[in-house]
């Protein structure tokens, strides 16, 4: 979905299909485009293992605690 995070590392159309947060209509048809055009998943598949495979783990990792500690400060009432 088209949410925080995503968008630093997922580009539409060429290593996945962003939709829009909540659209189930959205995520149906893009799990069906998926299963009728099996060229384009695999071809989405691997560019989208090229993509992950540029982002070192346990710097990916400390960077998605630290975005999420973020949240919770911003959305934690005292």
């Amino acid at each position: 979905t088209d949410t925080w995070g995503v968008k630093d590392y997922m580009r539409d159309e060429d290593n996945g299909l962003v939709v829009e947060t909540r659209s189930p209509n959205q995520l149906s048809s893009a799990i069906l485009r998926l299963i009728d055009n099996r060229e384009f998943a695999r071809s989405l598949a691997e560019s989208g293992r090229k993509t992950a495979s540029s982002y070192p783990i346990q710097e990916s990792l400390e960077r998605e605690i630290a975005l999420a500690e973020r949240y919770v400060r911003r959305n934690t009432v005292e």
